[in-house]
């Protein structure tokens, strides 16, 4: 199977898609920790992308050590969002 292969441009326009949904699910919120657990592939680029854009802070989190790690500090809050 051949990687997607994005433009500057659908990347552009699908991370601003994105980012608009993080902000409404954020409430605007900057500075919110994402984290993010995917392959590298087109959309896991778009989606990092987009939180840059939504002023967010990326969180990266591997499958093997997801249930092991500790996700809340005091009042930090995470945006949870994991991709298949």
């Amino acid at each position: 199977m051949q990687p997607e292969v994005l433009t500057y441009g659908e990347l552009n326009r699908r991370s601003n898609e994105v980012a608009r949904w993080l902000v409404s699910l954020l409430n605007g919120g900057k500075e919110e920790r994402v984290c993010v657990c995917r392959q590298r592939d087109a959309w896991f680029y778009v989606v990092q992308a987009a939180i840059w854009k939504a002023g967010a802070c990326y969180v990266a989190v591997s499958l093997s050590s997801f249930f092991n790690r500790h996700f809340t500090s005091g009042s930090t809050r995470f945006c949870f969002v994991l991709l298949t």
